[in-house]
């Protein structure tokens, strides 16, 4: 079990940290928040991650708290990494193994040996490092889960628990320190910023190739308060901009991180008046990431010139179906496109957009702000949030932006509130998406004069299946009368690779309950875009097909409750040609873990779900109701 793991993340251990976003696909920047994950079961803990790998999320945010790890004054019973109760090396562990990054929020409470409220940052300054060293080092996919110094933080492992390299890829420093409700007594840049220099070179001397990141700010770091002036929900201060970054970044914060990060919620912003309150007011949006990324160029606050990341740790809308559907993908569609400007002339992507959050439940708080934020019920039922979310991955995630090809012509009778963006599959493709940011009706007409591309599809948000559309032939398409409003419409234009065929398949076989890895389905004529299934005894569908090349297509097989049996490959390429490797793939439980590093198991040892003190399984998060 355990054997597979370890190879695939020695493999990936040279990853990239987000911070060069133009050199990846728009997929290696989205990811997903579940910030109690670590004290779920370990069952809820595998339908979470197998979601995830479903959707083609490559980003789990999660909360590394003081106050689970380190129980006891000293740890003197060592650290709870892995107990009945405590699961975050079987998170990391899993992700690792999934290819699932995870960016780790070094944050509080505090046990109430170190401090007497859950929302202070630390009581005392040689328990806090100690304990950020711990995490840091702990997950640095060096050591072999033991700590080297146990006199300093020792460790004793769950019986039973599997002890390997470990990899958390980025740290956030807190989360929405602007706000009273996260940072007792009062928010303060100063004391924050001094969190930031104790907290930093801890971080870098334990794990130094971990990307450091200021925590989440709600807003940009100057709104006066959440709802209304008579709740508890204060930022920094009820003046201006300079009391919230330009506060730390005054005092020096950012030569104590790699990226800042926000928190853009839309209702902390004012809105345009024919814009709908669960708008994700896409201008503005670029708009507030230039100017957090201006910031970090200041020369008063960056003396250094060093490059600052700019991520957004937490977008989301608790709106109902479908309109949370279409705030989700309108989101990522915006920040996966080059929106920032640099001073060479370019424009890049934002460096990372997480999603809140993976999970609902309805039933927390007082079930006007806590329920609706997840693109999953508790049930394990997923929302039309989720399949956008899955079909954005697919279609726009193997891609990179681009501007607008002069050969795609787009006409409509009032363009004021059109949205359109461009991506370019390594092959040559196309993704185009348009939508109305006032969400009202309007048709566009869309003309292609670029020989070489194939018919015009339109993808099905909720299945992620497309379709034709428009007339004309491989010299020149047209597409006339597309109905547009609030809801992207995404469609491709694929370059043709030729006959179609489907020759070899590694691993060939793999065992029921397995997570399998297909390193290399092998044929000629794949097309971006193109599906992956298994048909046999049931039809099993790939997840994260990857068209490689013509002629080599990576994905993943989830099968969990997979019937034994002979099954055929199928590829199909978006415009229905399908081509089939008869009998190509087994599942029988006497291949046991499969071919090397290309199986994962899921693993069902079972936990107990443990809520430690007054920080549940689930935050309560309030947003403005305006």
């Amino acid at each position: 079990m355990f054997l597979a793991s370890l190879l695939l993340f020695s493999a990936s251990t040279g990853r990239a940290t987000a911070d060069s976003p133009q050199t990846q696909p728009v997929s290696e920047r989205f990811g997903a928040h579940d910030a109690h994950i670590g004290k779920n079961s370990v069952a809820e803990i595998d339908a979470a991650l197998a979601k995830m790998k479903a959707a083609g999320i490559r980003w789990l945010r999660m909360n590394f708290p003081w106050l689970h790890l380190d129980e006891a004054e000293g740890s003197a019973d060592g650290w709870k990494f892995e107990t009945d109760s405590n699961h975050y090396d079987y998170v990391v562990r899993k992700a690792n193994s999934l290819g699932i990054k995870i960016l780790g929020i070094i944050t509080g409470p505090a046990p109430g040996w170190a401090n007497s409220g859950w929302s202070y940052p630390y009581g005392r300054e040689t328990e806090w490092k100690r304990y950020v060293k711990a995490v840091a080092r702990h997950y640095n996919g060096v050591q072999d889960g033991a700590d080297p110094n146990p006199q300093e933080a020792p460790y004793f492992p769950a019986e039973g628990a599997d002890i390997g390299p470990l990899y958390v890829d980025a740290f956030e420093i807190w989360n929405e320190e602007n706000i009273y409700g996260y940072w007792l007594i009062v928010p303060d840049p100063v004391a924050y910023t001094d969190l930031l220099k104790i907290t930093y070179p801890v971080i870098k001397g334990a794990h130094p190739n971990a990307t450091v990141v200021m925590g989440g700010v709600n807003g940009l770091g100057f709104m006066h308060y959440w709802g209304s002036a008579t709740d508890n929900w204060k930022f920094f201060t009820a003046t201006q901009a300079q009391d919230g970054f330009d506060g730390c970044f005054r005092l020096g914060a950012l030569q104590y991180v790699d990226a800042v990060a926000y928190h853009p919620y839309p209702g902390l912003y004012d809105r345009d008046p024919n814009q709908g309150p669960d708008d994700p007011m896409e201008v503005e949006s670029r708009n507030h990431a230039n100017y957090l990324k201006d910031l970090t160029r200041k020369p008063e606050f960056n003396p250094s010139g060093k490059e600052i990341g700019i991520w957004n740790t937490e977008f989301g809308w608790e709106y109902t179906d479908p309109n949370q559907a279409s705030y989700l993908l309108r989101s990522m569609i915006n920040y996966a496109g080059n929106i920032i400007n640099y001073p060479d002339g370019t424009k890049r992507p934002l460096n990372m957009a997480i999603w809140y959050t993976l999970w609902e439940n309805p039933n927390e708080g007082d079930g006007k702000y806590c329920g609706l934020w997840g693109n999953i019920l508790d049930n394990n039922a997923a929302k039309n949030s989720y399949y956008y979310y899955k079909t954005f991955q697919a279609v726009v995630g193997p891609t990179s932006p681009i501007a607008k090809p002069g050969f795609i012509t787009v006409t409509t009778s009032n363009s004021t509130y059109l949205e359109q963006h461009y991506f370019q599959h390594p092959d040559g493709s196309i993704a185009m998406a348009f939508w109305q940011r006032d969400a009202q009706q309007r048709s566009l007409n869309i003309s292609i004069t670029q020989p070489g591309f194939e018919q015009p599809r339109k993808w099905n948000l909720l299945s992620c299946t497309s379709s034709p559309i428009g007339s004309g032939n491989t010299n020149s398409w047209s597409i006339t009368g597309l109905a547009t409003n609030g809801t992207p419409v995404i469609i491709t234009l694929n370059v043709p690779k030729g006959t179609l065929s489907v020759s070899s398949i590694t691993p060939n076989s793999a065992a029921p309950g397995n997570f399998v890895a297909i390193s290399n389905l092998a044929g000629t004529g794949f097309e971006a875009w193109a599906k992956v299934r298994l048909e046999g005894p049931s039809t099993i569908e790939a997840c994260n097909a990857n068209t490689v090349s013509s002629n080599k297509i990576t994905c993943y097989f989830d099968l969990t409750g997979a019937p034994e049996g002979t099954y055929n490959v199928v590829v199909e390429n978006p415009n229905g040609q399908k081509a089939t490797l008869s009998g190509g793939f087994t599942v029988s439980s006497q291949c046991g873990t499969g071919s090397g590093s290309a199986v994962l198991l899921l693993g069902l040892t079972l936990g107990l779900l443990s809520l430690a003190g007054g920080y549940g399984r689930r935050r309560r998060k309030a947003r403005d109701a305006a």
